[in-house]
């Protein structure tokens, strides 16, 4: 059970790199990271909508006028999608997994912290992505102190000091 709305085309995605990798690994065509991408921008962003958050909220033949497509290949592609665990389906209404992994503050953080393997969590529960970002946070809220040296730099002396003998400037 779809909800009637206009497909809209305003607005923006936020893309972490990682996600291309869902082709070669999911099995995807470029075609169906198309279609995901598509979907994930015609889904419920409002937290505040309990039971819609991250809900397709427009049905198959809306979403095929919006790109000038049959509404069967949006039906092909749901499906596709559905199998690979991008999707998922509940009380007949389709849901995006993990529609955090598109917000700012979740992919600067999961970026920041360096999450391997991040496309995997594109599709895995919501919950298993919060468990390990609040992990990541707590680790960098009690955070192991910097031994001194920031950067694998072998000079230890002050940089931020100017030795007018090693100047090539004329004074």
């Amino acid at each position: 059970m779809n909800i009637k709305r206009k497909t809209s085309l305003k607005g923006y995605l936020i893309l972490a790199r990682p996600i291309f990798k869902l082709i070669p690994e999911k099995g995807l065509s470029a075609s169906q990271l198309f279609y995901y991408l598509y979907f994930v921008s015609q889904a419920d962003w409002d937290r505040r909508h309990e039971q819609l958050y991250s809900c397709i909220i427009r049905d198959d033949n809306e979403l095929a006028e919006g790109l000038k497509v049959n509404p069967s290949t949006v039906w092909r592609n749901k499906k596709a999608l559905i199998e690979c665990k991008l999707l998922k389906v509940k009380e007949g209404r389709t849901y995006i997994n993990n529609l955090s992994l598109f917000e700012i503050g979740t992919v600067k953080s999961a970026i920041k912290a360096d999450i391997a393997n991040l496309q995997d969590y594109f599709a895995k529960p919501e919950d298993d992505l919060a468990k390990i970002l609040m992990e990541i946070a707590e680790t960098q809220e009690t955070g192991v102190q910097n031994d001194g040296q920031s950067f694998k730099f072998p000079y230890k002396g002050r940089l931020d000091v100017f030795n007018e003998e090693d100047s090539d400037f004329d004074t």
